[in-house]
């Protein structure tokens, strides 16, 4: 079978890592163990086997969906997967996956998952062995989940208060503030002008959340490509252990060859659109603020007429 393209993880296997990795790190060693062997650096990283299937494409690409996991848990104490690490160098470790190979699959897929990113990109990272059993290709990772598993994780984040301030990162935080003026004598239109704002605002900033993400995905991989051609210009590297793959090299060309035009009369007709389109959002949400208030005071009117009437 040729070498998957993607992988899709679902939150399910991502919760079971981190639940794993907590469980793990916590768990205390036996004295008899030296205290390089139980330094917290030795420590850091947990094993477990993951479960999926493949699925083909009309185009022949490969998609591993990874649904499920269980656990290898950490050291040769408390081991479920043979596990074994090296007595004088507890960072080299061993793992004996050869009734894996012919329980599941002959070609595996590695994935890394990051307990606690200090980015805001995806905290994974997958990579198939091909070849030399020492060379790793990168796939592209993505977190995908079924309906159900969607809805169980909203269950689990809905409890979850956020202590940020209201800014316009954070815009349904402010308008949340501002509802709960109403009675329940008042009628809902006021309401529900205010809760269309608020779905039309939310989106925005999740949009907005995003493109900074992807913005910092890019610069953190455009520094990758960077130190790799710093590297490969050195003469250290230029050993027969390292290899130069082609094909990086076409890519970075036809990257270079779709960059758009950046000249001034292009740039700042970019600018210029950019700018009357935020200011047609921003003055559309402001009109549609002012009125849902203007909605909301005379329903108040209204009300104190009927009830002094009454």
């Amino acid at each position: 079978m040729s070498a998957p393209s993607s992988v899709i993880v679902h939150p399910l296997v991502l919760l079971s890592a981190v639940d794993h990795y907590a469980r793990v790190y916590g768990v205390p060693l036996p004295s008899s163990f030296d205290e390089k062997y139980q330094s917290s650096k030795s420590r850091k990283r947990a094993v477990g086997i993951l479960l999926g299937n493949y699925a083909a494409s009309r185009d022949g690409q490969i998609t591993v969906n990874v649904a499920s996991s269980y656990a290898g848990i950490f050291g040769h104490f408390y081991c479920i997967v043979p596990f074994e690490e090296d007595d004088k160098n507890p960072e080299i470790w061993y793992l004996d996956h050869n009734f894996h190979e012919a329980m599941y699959t002959s070609n595996p897929i590695l994935v890394i998952i990051d307990v606690a990113p200090e980015s805001d990109s995806i905290p994974i990272k997958s990579y198939s062995c091909f070849a030399d059993p020492s060379t790793f290709s990168h796939i592209a990772c993505t977190i995908g989940a079924e309906e159900a598993e969607e809805i169980g994780v909203a269950h689990l984040l809905r409890d979850v208060s956020s202590t940020k301030k209201p800014s316009i990162e954070n815009p349904s935080l402010a308008i949340n503030q501002k509802v709960p003026i109403c009675s329940e004598e008042d009628t809902p239109p006021a309401l529900a002008l205010l809760s269309s704002i608020e779905t039309e605002i939310v989106p925005l900033a999740i949009k907005h959340d995003n493109f900074i993400y992807s913005l910092s995905t890019l610069v953190d991989n455009l520094k990758a490509i960077v130190k790799f051609l710093d590297d490969i210009s050195t003469e250290n590297l230029q050993s027969k252990t390292f290899i130069m793959n082609p094909k990086i090299n076409y890519l970075l060309q036809d990257i270079i060859h779709l960059l758009p035009s950046a000249e001034d009369d292009i740039s700042g007709a970019i600018v210029q659109t950019s700018n009357d389109r935020a200011a047609m959002t921003y003055i559309s949400t402001l009109t549609k603020t002012v009125i849902a208030l203007h909605s909301l005071i005379d329903n108040k009117l209204s009300n104190k007429t009927v009830s002094a009437a009454s």
